[in-house]
């Protein structure tokens, strides 16, 4: 028996073990976001190494079972189609499959006993976010409408299809993105997205990625040439005479609300006019505190 336990171990360890290190290779020559391993990080592999694992352990129970050939073959089409589950694309767009699918509910189904909840931490001193505080904006583009709330500091509620969601902004030098932008992706320093899962689902979206980011140009003609580039259908940008521009979707990013805000500036200071502009697309209201 114990000789049967170490066989059926040993079936396990090996898939296990192969999968686990093909993935940490494939995981090291690729961005997380909106890849493959962008679901709950590192935990992701760890149950994707365990699925294998166990595919394994069945075809070392099937081939040890005291049994005619002809039932274990039949019983060795269960781990077959457990493969197949793997291989077969749920969404070819993101290379999700049903096994990812599943996996994935598990993450989500974690967040929601552990949900993220935002703060609204203070801006650093001599920094400012493109959106002022206590500021409510409404725009219009082509993907709909979206509402941007933002908090005394860094936080930020979006309005989109008749619900509400909150994320926290990081400042600019911290998190990913050592940059000038205030953003809202976190990641641990092996690679993994926290909290993987921002908001509770609407219509297939539990996450946020967002951006407020202040875009300076030495000349108009420069600023209208990058201007035409934010046309993208994919994430379609509007913008005012005086150069706030922003655009959202649900559709450039692995089940997340994107949202993009900048600030145009010419030579540090804001344009009086800009190709394109159109301030109807755009309300304005100030919140209290």
């Amino acid at each position: 028996m114990t000789a049967k336990a170490l066989i059926i171990g040993l079936w396990f360890a090996a898939p296990f073990a192969a999968c686990f290190l093909w993935l940490n290779l494939f995981k090291a020559f690729m961005d997380w976001s909106g890849g493959s391993f962008d679901r709950f990080g590192q935990d992701w592999i760890w149950l994707k190494c365990a699925y294998y694992g166990s595919i394994g352990m069945l075809v070392g129970v099937v081939l040890i079972l005291q049994t005619k050939w002809n039932t274990k073959g039949l019983l060795l089409c269960v781990p077959i189609l457990l493969i197949v589950l793997d291989c077969v694309p749920h969404d070819e767009l993101w290379n999700y499959s049903y096994v990812d699918q599943a996996i994935d509910f598990v993450g989500y189904s974690i967040s929601r006993i552990f949900p993220y909840v935002p703060r609204d931490s203070k801006i650093p001193l001599g920094e400012s976010t493109v959106i002022p505080p206590l500021s409510h904006i409404t725009v219009k583009t082509s993907k709909g409408t979206l509402g941007i709330i933002s908090g005394d500091g860094l936080l930020r509620t979006y309005e989109w299809d008749g619900v509400k969601r909150s994320l926290e902004l990081i400042p600019p030098g911290a998190g990913k993105y050592d940059d000038h932008s205030f953003h809202s992706r976190r990641f641990l320093k092996n690679g993994t997205r926290r909290p993987a899962y921002d908001w509770a689902n609407h219509a297939g979206i539990t996450r946020g990625e967002a951006w407020e980011i202040y875009k300076n140009f030495a000349t108009l003609g420069q600023a209208n040439v990058w201007l035409e580039g934010q046309r993208d259908p994919a994430l379609p940008c509007v913008w005012t005479k005086d150069g706030l521009v922003i655009g959202f979707s649900t559709d450039v990013d692995w089940k997340s609300l994107t949202v993009v805000v900048y600030q145009v500036l010419i030579a540090g200071k804001k344009p009086s006019h800009l190709a394109g502009s159109d301030d109807l697309n755009f309300t304005f209201q100030k919140v209290s505190g």
